[in-house]
């Protein structure tokens, strides 16, 4: 398989050396990625996320042959069905993809669709997709543990943001973790000479710790952002949310700037919807969340009690091999049969959103609209 044209790469490095460089990898189809740090992987993880992004974007490359909806397997057909935007035509012959249902281990062809994000065939029909629980790596295993863990994060968002699940917050300038991150990640401290860092443990599917960072202010340009991830082990996922939310930091102040705003036109519909929570409304709803859910140690808990454990949960795995000149990577896809369909939920969808709440045990919706995560 022949790879993607990298068009161009660019680093930004700010002329204070407290905060992390920023180095963006732009594609084909105006596909682009970005990954911050403060050492040099952060050329490797940009150009993997450029790579996973084309594969996203790109074709099913399996052998199988077109299907209607009556001969799939009835958990596949009536998953689909449920999850397309507009009703399908029940003639209609699908391309489709080999796929397992983790937690019985059997196998089933289902729809490549509901698995890829590209204008294929029957992508009018299935409609709105975003790439959740999807990762490309050197390895089987290294692959599907970051899928496991961003599927797990990204339901735990939608369940935070819409129906307020949370297990605890702090705030991270009366946290113990505070002087051990102000070493490893400098900008810090001066985030928080302008605003606040709260921290939210969203868990919730054992055993991946889901943390989610958020700036808040009340003054200045940027008055929210936020970051959020995925790990077994709760420091490496606290981390990487901290480097998450001030990569948030920087889209929002990009952003906000008037000059950026004068040349560029927004046409993403998630950065849209993340900007216009760049407001005193947004700021008051997570204060309210931190309030809510205080931990009154001012840490987050070692050990926590998970809802669910994601190795028994109704879950549908793709695995693909992609076999380039030198090497082969190897890339995952996880749906879930129950959960969500996409991170930012879609009103059309009310009834299954509802339901896959209440599969979760939540019953209320809190908020509406765009999720603020970008």
């Amino acid at each position: 398989m022949l790879g993607p044209k990298f068009f161009r790469t660019t680093t930004d490095v700010s002329v204070n050396i407290a905060f992390p460089r920023m180095m963006r990898t732009h594609i084909e189809r105006g596909i682009a990625s970005c990954s911050t740090g403060y050492d040099r992987t952060i050329m490797k993880k940009s150009l993997g996320e450029a790579l996973e992004r084309h594969i996203c974007f790109s074709d099913a490359d399996d052998d199988f042959r077109s299907h209607v909806l009556s001969e799939f397997e009835p958990i596949v057909s009536e998953w689909f069905i449920k999850n397309c935007d507009v009703k399908p035509e029940p003639e209609y012959k699908y391309s489709t993809i080999e796929i397992t249902e983790l937690s019985t281990k059997k196998k089933y062809i289902a729809p490549s669709v509901a698995f890829y994000l590209g204008d294929g065939d029957g992508s009018q029909t299935y409609g709105a997709r975003d790439s959740s629980g999807t990762a490309l790596h050197q390895s089987w295993e290294s692959a599907f543990k970051n899928c496991r863990d961003e599927f797990c994060e990204r339901q735990s968002l939608t369940l935070f943001w819409y129906f307020g699940h949370c297990l605890s917050s702090v705030a991270l300038r009366e946290s113990a973790v505070l002087n051990d991150f102000n070493q490893k990640l400098p900008f810090i401290p001066l985030l928080l000479l302008s605003g606040d860092i709260l921290i939210y443990d969203i868990s919730y599917f054992s055993p991946v710790r889901t943390i989610m960072c958020v700036y808040l202010s009340d003054t200045g340009a940027v008055r929210f952002a936020a970051g959020a991830s995925g790990d077994a082990d709760y420091h490496i996922a606290l981390e990487k949310a901290l480097l998450e939310m001030y990569q948030a930091y920087v889209l929002m102040r990009n952003l906000m700037d008037e000059r950026a705003r004068d040349s560029i036109e927004i046409t993403d519909s998630i950065i849209e919807g993340y900007l216009s929570h760049n407001c005193q409304d947004t700021v008051d709803k997570f204060k309210r969340a931190y309030l809510l859910n205080r931990s009154t140690e001012c840490f987050l808990d070692e050990n926590i009690q998970f809802k669910k454990d994601f190795y028994y949960e109704p879950v549908f795995l793709y695995k693909r091999k992609i076999n380039y000149v030198d090497r082969s990577l190897f890339y995952c896809v996880i749906k879930s049969i129950y959960g969500f369909k996409t991170m930012s939920l879609n009103e059309i969808h009310l009834v299954n959103n509802l339901n896959a709440a209440k599969y979760y045990g939540y019953e209320k919706q809190i908020n509406k609209g765009h999720i603020p995560f970008a």
